[in-house]
């Protein structure tokens, strides 16, 4: 079990179109046509490689798993859609649904067809939610082929969080049978790793060891990557900004833990966090409650680098692990902006040169808003640490040159 040990940040400067030729057809299979690397399966949801759909960490982290594969193997896209069965949507709807995202009785001949007609020898299943797919794939194919995990985040470790931290807005049903959901994922998760799962790619030290812990053989972690694109830094001092979905309870969770904090320091000059997205009934109450609070709206590509070269700092508010990494982490530093993170949202980043602010909580992060908002000498110095961050990367191949060994020993 190992995870990404070299010393250099990752990135890669490929996108997913830079391949010559893909073939796309009706039965939700992609090929890309490279007759010089073995060909591995790629399982996943079709959503996750629809570049129409808006860009999500999802995405983005499904794009860096085939990038990284890409480097030495063939990579053939099987598309999934998520399950309409009226049983399904029934259990989900009351929250009885363990592990049944997708009708394994709908994909179970198709895979073992495609994974034939490639003679495909290695499987990588696509978000843990997906997991099931497992157990078909060793059913029809056995030792002959290994199935490997491409974990975006652990499933139960993040319904835990929903049902203590954020309970009050379950519905009451799924409340109510939460404990037991809980439980049963728990144990999906054990027998699919010790039964079915050869190895689990994850994101960060934290999973690897929850994966550890729920007895899969082999795991190994891949860092965050970097897309540098930094933008015409000019600062308006005191302003900070946000960017994120606070329709998503963990998302508002932070920015208000966060405005407590701030509103307990009282700053001697006037702070405004710019929150860019939709309005809605979360920003909305956090607007009827801080004076600071100050919504951009909707924002196209371009307005929000706009907006974005005049913060003062970047947010990234994880207060808790929850699944996975922060995808917006990246992201501003991508731009190249002094960024206020924590360590829970560091996790899966390797620094080797710089870095990024890091509080360790609430109010060590207004503290540090008030004494560093309106110092422009500060923010630039913070600003620089951030570029070494990123400029100090390496490229995807050498974190294959690590991996793809223990792929082949498996």
């Amino acid at each position: 079990m190992s995870s990404f040990r070299l010393s250099k940040n990752i990135s890669t400067k490929k996108s997913f179109n830079s391949d010559p030729i893909w073939e796309i057809e009706a039965n939700g299979e992609h090929n890309l046509e490279n007759s010089a690397k073995e060909k591995v399966l790629f399982v996943t949801n079709k959503l996750f490689v629809d570049e129409s759909k808006p860009e999500g960490g999802v995405r983005l982290c499904t794009y860096d798993f085939i990038n990284l594969l890409k480097c030495r193997y063939e990579v053939v896209i099987y598309s999934l859609e998520f399950n309409r069965t009226l049983t399904y949507r029934i259990k989900a709807k009351i929250g009885l649904d363990v592990y049944e995202d997708y009708d394994l009785n709908k994909y179970a001949t198709l895979l073992k067809d495609k994974i034939a007609k490639h003679s495909i020898q290695k499987v990588f299943i696509n978000l843990s939610n997906a997991t099931a797919i497992s157990k078909v794939i060793k059913k029809h194919n056995g030792e002959n082929v290994k199935v490997i995990l491409c974990s975006h985040g652990n499933e139960s470790g993040d319904f835990l969080h929903q049902t203590v931290r954020f309970s009050q807005y379950m519905a009451p049903l799924p409340r109510f049978f939460s404990a037991w959901r809980l439980g049963r994922v728990l144990q999906k998760e054990v027998e699919f790793r010790t039964r079915y799962l050869d190895m689990v790619l994850n994101v960060s030290p934290i999973e690897e060891s929850i994966e550890k812990w729920l007895g899969v053989n082999e795991t190994y972690m891949v860092p965050r990557v970097y897309a540098p694109d930094f933008i015409n830094w000019n600062p308006t001092e005191g302003k900070i900004g946000f960017l994120s979905d606070l329709s998503h309870y963990p998302n508002y969770n932070g920015l208000l833990q966060l405005c407590k904090a701030l509103a307990a320091a009282k700053p001697s000059k006037s702070v405004q966090i710019r929150v860019v997205g939709k309005r809605g009934r979360n920003l909305d109450n956090l607007m009827s409650q801080y004076d600071f609070i100050s919504p951009t709206g909707y924002l196209t590509d371009d307005e929000l680098k706009v907006e974005a070269a005049s913060w003062m700092y970047y947010l990234n508010l994880v207060f808790y692990y929850s699944k996975g990494v922060s995808t917006k982490l990246a992201k501003g530093m991508n731009w190249g902006l002094p960024v206020l993170s924590t360590e829970a949202g560091n996790r899966g980043y390797v620094f080797k040169n710089g870095g990024v602010v890091t509080c360790d909580s609430p109010s060590h992060m207004a503290e540090v808003i008030v004494n560093r908002a309106f110092d422009k000498g500060a923010a630039c110095k913070d600003r620089a640490e951030v570029i070494k961050a990123v400029e100090a990367y390496a490229d995807m191949n050498e974190v294959m040159i690590e991996l793809y060994p223990k792929i082949e020993n498996l």
